[in-house]
């Protein structure tokens, strides 16, 4: 490549008052580097424990979850976060941004762990933030999300971003859950058997397999809940 450089340089002429190329095949544009994969380890965690949130606050993750993923979805769908981990072995909640790559890197994951196991009882529910709703839809559309979205903060003011972002209940609990992102997007949470005592959190994407590794053989009946294999405490 570097004699291919010199000789490309050697075929140049001076012409008109200005340099022209002799050799009119320029060497192709490198691709972009893709957006690095921001994957995260599954971690254990007591959702009911009060921590300290941004600012010095004390907070308890739960009740931002209830509060967060309790409402109404963007079809309408009443939702109380309380009687759907009661009704579901497996729930899985998930902060997502519609212009995140991380998220678009792992939307299609969670749309198949939905369609391989939610006849298992895997039920998850997505909320957006920082996205306006009509960029939700067509995120929704484009990846053929079923699973129910709960419309979350805004998009952001160009002018002064960080008012809506240190301003949301997402923000708070992250810097509580000691995520150091910028934006914290994908962040998921994940409750068994409806207790937020025993739950697990991602703070970013799930690495490829952990999901089904941590929380399939329960899903499918292989394994107990309280089983050491399965990455669950009982």
């Amino acid at each position: 490549m570097t004699r291919w450089i010199v000789s490309a340089v050697a075929l140049l002429v001076l012409a008109g008052g200005g340099w022209m190329v002799m050799n009119p095949a320029a060497p192709a544009e490198e691709a972009a580097a893709p957006h690095p994969h921001e994957y995260s380890p599954v971690v254990a965690i007591d959702l009911t424990a009060e921590v300290a949130g941004a600012g010095g606050d004390r907070l308890v993750p739960w009740e931002v979850l209830r509060r967060d993923f309790s409402g109404t979805s963007r079809d309408g769908e009443e939702i109380d976060l309380e009687d759907v981990v009661r009704g579901n072995r497996v729930t899985l909640l998930t902060y997502f941004a519609e212009w995140c790559a991380n998220c678009r890197y792992e939307a299609p994951d969670l749309v198949a762990k939905y369609g391989a196991h939610g006849d298992d009882g895997l039920m998850i529910i997505g909320r957006s933030e920082y996205s306006h709703p009509d960029v939700v839809d067509e995120y929704v559309d484009e990846f053929g999300i079923e699973y129910p979205v709960i419309l979350g903060s805004p998009n952001p003011d160009p002018d002064n971003e960080d008012l809506v972002r240190v301003t949301t209940a997402h923000f708070r609990m992250r810097k509580a859950l000691l995520d150091p992102r910028k934006w914290g997007t994908p962040l998921n949470v994940v409750v068994v058997d409806g207790d937020p005592t025993r739950a697990s959190i991602v703070t970013g994407e799930f690495f490829p397999g952990a999901f089904d590794e941590t929380f399939g053989g329960y899903l499918n009946g292989s394994v107990a809940a309280t089983d050491e294999a399965s990455g669950m405490d009982g």
